[in-house]
């Protein structure tokens, strides 16, 4: 029987604590399942809980990242990447 426990994204299961988060209906293409799962590997609710913090965080990170990437934004051109591509391409020459 899975119990779950006052932070988000947590609960227990067999006394092992796992991180379990929805992907965001926008992002799923860039995923192969609708939803992030996996064992935090502790018995301890404060390990577990410092542990899906920084998952969560991770996450947001990356989401916020790939919205931006895939958002056609006209501040985008100042973006690092796109300029390295461009000094390869004059390099090449």
């Amino acid at each position: 029987m899975s119990k779950t426990i006052d932070a988000p994204y947590l609960y227990r299961k067999r006394g092992v604590y796992h991180f379990s988060r929805r992907i965001p209906t926008d992002l799923r293409p860039y995923y192969r399942q609708p939803r992030i799962m996996l064992s935090l590997r502790t018995k301890s609710a404060k390990a577990a809980k410092v542990k899906a913090t920084s998952l969560v965080s991770q996450l947001d990170e990356e989401w916020l990242a790939l919205r931006w990437l895939s958002y056609d934004s006209p501040l985008r051109r100042f973006l690092i990447e796109q300029s390295i591509g461009a000094q390869t391409k004059s390099d090449a020459r």
